[in-house]
């Protein structure tokens, strides 16, 4: 089943080339900043690296990351153009349309859930052919695999059955 997602990763990248008076105002403003591109998220900085160039002048570059819901995906490359100045631009790295863990495991649970009502009707059709058999499901199987947002699920099921005669 292919897995559905309303949003993206989005990846900004910072480059910067400041004082240390600039420095320190970026460190402070850094998450206002990014709001300023795309607001109402969560921004998480993933990297963070600092040097001095020959110059004597800090280079920082920056990457921060964030779950975007995929109407605030237009015009990113504008947005982040307008708030870069001399010294500092923002970029968009990247935009990854690849389901969240949340995603995942919501469609993971629906499938679950329909090879179980699967299973069940089977049961009931099988004891009802087979009168006195009692077959039972002794163990279901998951393999998840999870593939360009694709969710694939195999329920291995075997089936046993009991017979009240029947002696090990």
């Amino acid at each position: 089943q292919w897995v559905e997602t309303n949003t993206a990763n989005v990846v900004i990248q910072l480059n910067a080339s400041l004082n240390q008076q600039n420095l320190d105002n970026l460190r402070e403003n850094l998450t206002t900043k990014l709001k300023q591109i795309i607001p109402n998220v969560d921004w998480r900085i993933t990297q963070f690296q600092q040097s001095k160039n020959s110059a004597g002048l800090e280079t920082v570059s920056t990457t921060a990351q964030a779950r975007v819901p995929s109407s605030e995906l237009l015009n990113l490359r504008q947005k982040a153009q307008k708030i870069s100045k001399p010294g500092e631009t923002f970029t968009i790295a990247d935009i990854d349309y690849s389901p969240s863990l949340q995603d995942v495991e919501q469609a993971q649970a629906q499938l679950r859930a329909t090879v179980y009502d699967q299973i069940q009707a089977e049961l009931v059709k099988v004891n009802q052919i087979m009168v006195n058999q009692d077959y039972f499901v002794h163990r279901i199987d998951f393999v998840n695999e999870v593939s360009n947002g694709s969710f694939q699920a195999r329920g291995k099921v075997m089936m046993n059955t009991t017979r009240s005669n029947a002696q090990s």
